[in-house]
């Protein structure tokens, strides 16, 4: 009951800054200039870009998997790969396609789910890093400013917290004090899910040439993220130089983390706004420049669609669903 009011607040949340956005100040015939002008050339350039991304995020879940001893085929990781792409289009956070990608990775290696759901914590963190370092070192080169404030002293601080929180899960008083903290307060389950998390952090830690890998595919997928940004502006037209992208993508990929709308649609236009007005780019662009990004991630979702339904045969939506609940 919780998941769906939860979801239909998400919705709702949605529908309303879509509204906002297209029924306040939007000049219509500017809106439709900008779309009918676009070069569908760099459009699919940005879909080819995104298609790459999944091939090398499969990479670096084989990478951080090898350490957990699951040597699974890459076929197979980029399969689930497209497939936790497809459900990340309109299931719920809490059971999105993170959460498909573990449960069919445990039952065809017969592993944990436990262990493969750590597995992509890792592969979410590792991601997470990146995109806090790129968006931190270029706001130190461009000083780059939103509303009056500078950017860089917020991001480096998000990174120190970032950085100092996975430094203190390895050290052993603090994970043991707060082990006591949420099991007295009946979070055991809780309690395991961050002990997985921290033994396979201890694990990597353990094999720098893992560690590397891992944070340079991580580096590459985000820079990736950033080119489908702006293989999207040139598709537009949008005169806005590229060094002003690794400031900002990751800003909207960070905030559309957040699960308040579906697959951030609506709050990823209103953020590109604020982010991007700063620097001279329309409002009517600003939009434009969203809802194609998220036709780009469409595009390249659908087809886990399709591979999903190999795995359909075998196994019913309903039950990683009824997994998902357990956990």
């Amino acid at each position: 009951m919780r998941d769906r009011l939860f979801l239909l607040a998400r919705i709702s949340l949605t529908a309303l800054l879509l509204y906002l956005l297209f029924y306040f100040k939007i000049d219509w015939t500017e809106f439709r200039r900008i779309l009918h002008q676009a070069n569908f050339l760099w459009i699919g350039a940005a879909v080819g870009i995104n298609y790459l991304s999944y091939f090398w995020s499969a990479d670096r879940w084989k990478v951080i998997l090898a350490n957990f001893k699951i040597h699974a085929p890459f076929g197979k990781l980029t399969r689930l790969t497209f497939i936790g792409a497809f459900f990340s289009l309109f299931l719920p956070s809490m059971v999105g396609g993170d959460f498909f990608k573990a449960y069919y990775l445990a039952r065809d290696q017969k592993q944990r789910l436990t262990t493969t759901l750590t597995s992509l914590i890792l592969d979410r963190s590792a991601g997470f890093i990146a995109l806090l370092v790129i968006a931190t070192t270029f706001a130190a080169l461009r000083s780059v400013s939103v509303q009056g404030i500078r950017v860089f002293p917020g991001m480096a601080t998000l990174t120190s917290i970032f950085l100092l929180g996975n430094l203190i899960i390895f050290s052993r008083s603090v994970h043991r004090q707060l082990d006591a903290f949420l099991r007295r307060r009946g979070m055991t389950k809780s309690m395991n899910r961050l002990d997985a998390v921290a033994d396979g952090l201890k694990t990597l830690g353990g094999n720098p040439t893992a560690v590397i890998k891992l944070l340079l595919i991580s580096f590459g997928v985000q820079c990736m993220v950033v080119l489908i940004f702006w293989s999207i502006s040139l598709a537009l037209r949008v005169n806005v130089p590229l060094l002003y992208f690794p400031v900002f993508v990751p800003l909207v990929t960070l905030i559309t983390m957040i699960p308040l709308t579906i697959n951030g649609l609506g709050l990823r236009e209103w953020i590109i706004y604020i982010l991007f007005s700063q620097v001279g780019v329309s409002r009517e662009e600003c939009i434009s420049m969203g809802l194609l990004y998220y036709l780009v991630v469409v595009l390249t979702g659908l087809p886990g669609g399709l591979l999903y339904s190999l795995y359909k045969k075998q196994d019913a939506l309903d039950q990683p669903l009824q997994e998902a609940e357990t956990l």
